[in-house]
Order: structure tokens, then sequence, then C-alpha cells
């Protein structure tokens, strides 16, 4: 048994009373013991785990600790999670040009699975690749080295 949907009803207060720690605990149990559970079960409590992290819910806020978990989440196909790793390790093209094509990799991935994304937060992750990436396509970043690519961002956004 995953302990991921029951930490779900936790962290929303749904037919149970609101208990982000109780959450946080499930979602940690079901990482650290490895038990043999589902994918889906598996990235669930990967993903609750990121946004406790994330807002400091049933524990000390820890962002880096929250970008891994979505990533873990994200990598074993929870598609929100790619959304949400991408937005907490975008830079903007020249600050970090690692950060950037990693942001947008897993930008344009939950893109691609939209459909199993709630709408409004679909809407978001296309406003911001559109804000973020649409300025160079992976076809104009073809052979070129980061300064290449940081000048040509530069060039596209203020001429």
């Amino acid at each position: 048994m995953t302990y991921g949907p029951l930490a779900y009803l936790y962290y929303n207060g749904l037919g149970v009373d609101k208990d982000p720690k109780r959450a946080f605990d499930l979602c940690l149990d079901d990482i650290q013991n490895n038990r043999e559970i589902t994918t889906w079960g598996l990235r669930t409590s990967q993903y609750y785990l990121a946004f406790c992290y994330m807002e400091g819910k049933g524990t000390t806020k820890n962002t880096a600790s929250a970008a891994r978990m979505f990533k873990a989440a994200a990598d074993n196909g929870h598609i929100e999670s790619h959304y949400r790793y991408a937005k907490l390790v975008y830079k903007p093209v020249g600050t970090d040009m690692d950060a950037f094509f990693t942001a947008r990799k897993y930008l344009k991935k939950a893109l691609e699975n939209g459909r199993n994304m709630v709408p409004s937060t679909y809407a978001n992750a296309q406003k911001k690749y559109h804000e973020w990436f649409e300025v160079l396509s992976d076809e104009d970043c073809k052979g070129m080295d980061s300064a290449a690519i940081h000048k040509r961002a530069y060039n596209f956004q203020y001429g």
C-alpha cells in the first residue's frame, strides 16, 4: 500500500483534519522505506513531499529538496512535476545555460502531456514556456556555445 493518496487527503484536509505534518511523514515513509509500491504511488508521494518542502508545510522549507523531489516525480512520469521542477530550476539564458535547458526540457515534457494536468496549471505552463523559451528554438541553438546563445537571445529580446 502506498501512502501518497492518503497524504493528499491530509495535505488538503479532505475528509480528515488538515495535517501537513502527517502528509509529510506519510510521503517520507513511502520513499524512505522503499516499499514495493506502484510507480503511480511513488510519484504521488514524491510530488506531495516536494510541495511540503516547497511551502514549508509539515517540515522546514527547503527549495533544494523540493526541486529534487519534483525532479524524481517527473522522472517517474508525474506530468505536473515536470512543470513544477522547471519553475524551480529556470534561469534566464546567459545566467545558467544548464538550468535554462533543463527547465526547457521539463516544461516541454509537461506541455506534451498537458491533458493530464489541471487546466489552470496547464495554462500557466503554456504562458511560462512562451515567456521563457520561445525566444530560442532548439534549431536556433544547434552548434552554438553558451556565449553565442546568450548573444542571440539578447538580440531577439532587445533588438
